[in-house]
């Protein structure tokens, strides 16, 4: 797990998050995104299949890293992210309903290789 911060661009239009594959040093085949839980609602629970970056995009988000010694994260400015590795344990919990998270994935959905407890 490597934690970074992706600068948002802000002007009177908004505020942009943009990821460049340089940025995370590869090229996602696929992303999704994660929004409007309901309050307490525990998301992931699950080992990373593959390489994958969880960038919040507005509110908050905690995150938990590992299953038996637990890693915390909050992530709370837009553009705050962590990456990923293959056989991470990830479970985390939108901080509210305008909180959005995006999440991307170097390979595409593998249904049997997502393990849950």
């Amino acid at each position: 797990m490597k934690r970074f911060h992706i600068p948002p661009h802000l002007d009177g239009r908004g505020q942009l998050v943009a990821v460049e594959s340089d940025t995370i040093g590869y090229v996602p085949k696929r992303s999704f995104v994660v929004t409007a839980s309901p309050i307490g609602a525990i998301r992931g629970d699950h080992t990373v299949p593959c390489r994958q970056t969880i960038v919040l995009v507005a509110g908050t988000v905690t995150v938990w890293l590992g299953s038996a010694e637990v890693h915390e994260e909050l992530l709370t400015e837009p553009g705050d992210a962590l990456d990923l590795d293959p056989g991470d344990y990830i479970r985390y919990r939108l901080g509210g309903p305008e909180s959005t998270v995006l999440i991307l994935a170097a390979e595409n959905y593998v249904p049997h290789r997502v393990g849950t407890r």
